[in-house]
């Protein structure tokens, strides 16, 4: 009778008692926030906890709070950035 009671008990909490969780948060950012274009071929995170974005109108940089951009005019031969990898020595070695 007591085994009875107790996983009627149990029935009846777990039955009534509703779990919330939180929500993460998510974040969209387009070029108006600075990335350099909407079309993203990869992404990485860096050593020093930058994320690196490969875009078609050159490299993003973002730290957290907002986006560093690299074109031609800052020294890439092409704007359009198919992939990005960290070497040893935290170079970043483009394609």
């Amino acid at each position: 009778m007591f085994k009875f009671l107790l996983i009627l008990t149990l029935i009846c909490f777990l039955q009534f008692t509703r779990l919330y969780s939180q929500t993460p948060s998510y974040y969209h950012y387009t070029s108006t926030d600075g990335l350099a274009s909407s079309t993203v071929f990869n992404i990485i995170q860096d050593r020093n906890g930058f994320i690196w974005f490969a875009t078609l109108n050159g490299i993003s940089r973002f730290d957290g709070k907002q986006f560093a951009t690299f074109r031609t005019k800052e020294g890439l031969n092409s704007n359009a950035i198919i992939s990005i990898a960290e070497g040893d020595n935290d170079e970043l070695y483009i394609r």
